[in-house]
């Protein structure tokens, strides 16, 4: 490692309270002790791990040192405690991402262009100006005028009883208004030409801003390799505790996601992967006896899709037994024992708090957590997770996920005058309804569509809003994540648009079926609707009013 490079971690060192961190940094659950890898350093900076201060003065002292012999990629830095000192809590420091110079010098140039159509904004706002001002002066000269004809009307029409004809007196008083009228030509053809540049300028404007925020985004952006990287160990760690033969192939390291987005769903991949190896893959002599070759296979792959990454845990074990979830939902009270389940439904009940097919616990599964918790968080995240299986063949969990959450396509609605957004990702369609298309089933209200019936939820009510109830037609938007649907009634639909989320004050993040707020073009403030608390509010609905057997108002 070179001077400069030793003197920059020992710089950092001597910052207090913050941690050091790496992109394929080795976590030891004991100790928390964080290994610098020298073949890292440029790649883009991994997400915060937390310091160890759950240890003891005794442990820490036991922590080895970074070593300075080698170059290290840092995010930041914690002070080791004085021998003897008390343990101090550690400071959370905002994490660093490595860009790229080629980004930045493009973000500059983007912002150059919107100094330059400021500039061109100005002008056409000092040319509205002179537009209004010269407005106001024809408007004060036709008053002058339209006073002296007012003043002159009686000789005009005495000239008409003396004679003159009504072709003389015309002309004459075209000949005193032509003035303004030519003012007021020159007003006109003013104000087109700044209407013109305005719209010239808005368009710029919309296509300059479009490249700013692209650009803005792909600085969140970091390979999910970052995530990926981590897995070979956890896999080889699962297959020696199980004594199980697998293969890892990753594939599409090279996926670039936000690092917001990145952070999140670690743990819901290592639940997807952990079920797969401890429930998917049969062990080697159980491969064998089926044919299959000893070495399992666990694929973990990522590729974009539109505005959407689309990451897949696969294997090539045993598959879903369908007769056993179903079974186990029936043990469990899920599902009534006369229902017929298709595979899609009995496969997504292995995502219900609690479900596990598992015959024994152990400490990788069969304690009923872990696919619930993978659900909660890819819908948190509003994202979907999915998963398929062939019996003999294997499994395949498919989570997608938005690229960014900072901003969102939504879905604008009314509710007794106030905007609601719901993401555009999970409305399914929009429809009319009559209410008399509303019925009852265990007391709950539901609606047909097509041939499904599904649970109708009140937004006004939720909301303890009033709605107004006398109308022939009622505004629903079917929302849905996986196999899960429910409608949404609301007053009115206005139309798409992106907005950029704004997170809500800690009063207000448990406030049912709110996920945050954005800032309208007009000023106004909305709610984001949570799509995932208010299909969980709707079953839920369901659930209670069947037990209680009282009707929902």
């Amino acid at each position: 490692a070179t001077d400069k490079s030793r003197e920059e971690i020992e710089r950092l060192s001597s910052i207090p309270e913050v941690t050091l961190d790496t992109e394929a940094a080795e976590i030891t659950d004991e100790l928390g002790v964080l290994e610098n890898k020298a073949d890292e350093t440029e790649t883009a900076a991994a997400p915060a791990v937390p310091a160890a201060d759950r240890q003891d003065d005794q442990k820490e002292e036991k922590q080895p040192a970074v070593k300075k012999d080698r170059p290290e990629t840092l995010t930041s830095v914690r002070k080791q405690p004085a021998a003897g000192s008390r343990k101090t809590k550690a400071v959370v420091q905002g994490s660093v991402l490595r860009v790229d110079s080629r980004r930045i010098d493009s973000l500059l140039n983007l912002v150059g262009e919107t100094i330059i159509i400021k500039a061109a904004f100005n002008q056409v706002s000092n040319g509205f100006g002179e537009s209004l001002l010269d407005l106001e002066n024809a408007e004060e000269r036709y008053r002058e005028l339209l006073k002296g004809f007012f003043e002159e009307l009686p000789h005009h029409i005495t000239r008409l009883n003396n004679g003159s004809s009504v072709k003389e007196v015309k002309e004459n008083i075209q000949e005193r208004f032509e003035e303004i009228y030519t003012v007021f030509e020159s007003f006109e053809g003013n104000l087109k030409a700044n209407i013109a540049k305005f719209r010239n300028s808005s368009q710029v404007l919309s296509r300059v801003t479009g490249e700013l925020q692209e650009g803005v985004m792909k600085i969140r952006m970091v390979p999910i390799s970052q995530l990926f990287s981590r897995f070979p160990r956890l896999v080889r760690d699962l297959t020696h505790s199980l004594k199980k033969k697998v293969n890892l192939v990753i594939e599409g390291e090279d996926t670039e996601l936000d690092k917001s987005v990145i952070e999140d769903i670690l743990d819901p991949l290592i639940h997807c992967v952990r079920n797969s190896i401890d429930h998917g893959l049969e062990s080697p002599g159980a491969r064998k006896k089926a044919g299959k070759d000893e070495q399992g296979e666990i694929r973990l792959s990522a590729h974009n899709e539109g505005n959407s990454i689309i990451i897949v845990i696969a294997d090539d074990g045993k598959g879903i037994e369908v007769e056993t979830v179903r079974n186990k939902a029936i043990e469990r009270g899920l599902i009534h024992p006369d229902k017929i389940l298709t595979d899609v439904e009995a496969f997504n009940l292995i995502f219900e708090p609690g479900f596990s097919t598992a015959g024994k616990i152990t400490s990788v599964s069969g304690r009923g957590v872990g696919l619930d918790v993978v659900r909660r968080q890819v819908e948190k995240l509003n994202g979907s997770v999915a998963v398929w299986s062939k019996k003999g063949k294997g499994s395949t969990f498919t989570i997608k996920l938005p690229l960014t959450l900072a901003i969102i396509q939504g879905l604008l609605v009314r509710i007794s005058g106030e905007i609601y957004i719901i993401p555009i990702t999970s409305v399914i369609e929009s429809l009319r309804i009559r209410p008399s298309e509303i019925n009852l089933i265990d007391n709950y209200e539901v609606f047909n569509l097509r041939d499904d019936v599904l649970s109708l939820v009140r937004l006004d009510r939720l909301f303890k809003i009033e709605m107004k109830q006398d109308r022939s037609h009622l505004f629903v938007v079917v929302v849905g994540i996986g196999d899960k649907r429910v409608g949404l009634m609301v007053e009115s639909l206005i139309g798409e648009e992106d907005v950029v989320i704004k997170p809500l004050r800690d009063r207000y993040t448990e406030s049912p079926g709110i996920a945050g707020a954005t800032i309208l073009g007009n000023g106004q403030v909305s709610l984001i609707l949570d799509v995932g608390q208010l299909l969980e509010f709707g079953l839920k609905q369901e659930l209670e009013a069947r037990m209680s057997g009282t009707t929902i108002k």
